[in-house]
């Protein structure tokens, strides 16, 4: 008959290092903010989060292609809006002036205001 060690180590366990039987159990314990001690000892798990050279290389270059493509879109739209392209907000360009409350708009009928036909704007018809 086979010992645990000789067990655990027919299953690719590294020397020294044998399975928990029935009988070690009360070498376990828990605080009272449930962290685990074992024969009085506590149990500390770290994992390091370690990058090769490669992996920060690519890191790095996707971060870069991220705030290109950031800066491309955004300067891209702003040109499209320019050459009207589509209907962009005019107030955010500053080229709409601000109406006060107490002013109203000349009464006219709607067929002497011509409409302006701007690309990506829809035609009303009245």
């Amino acid at each position: 008959m086979s010992t645990p060690e000789e067990n655990a180590r027919r299953r690719g366990w590294p020397p020294g290092v044998r399975p928990v039987t029935l009988e070690s159990f009360d070498l376990l314990g828990v605080d009272k903010d449930n962290r685990l001690y074992w024969d009085g000892k506590p149990v500390e798990v770290r994992r390091r989060f370690d990058l090769t050279f490669w992996q920060k290389l690519g890191a790095v270059i996707i971060v870069i292609g991220a705030l290109g493509a950031t800066v491309g879109l955004d300067a891209g739209f702003d040109l499209s809006c320019k050459l009207r392209w589509w209907s962009c907000s005019l107030r955010a360009e500053g080229e709409v002036p601000e109406i006060s409350p107490q002013s109203t708009p000349p009464a006219t009928s709607p067929q002497s205001t011509p409409q302006k036909l701007l690309p990506g704007t829809k035609f009303q018809q009245q």
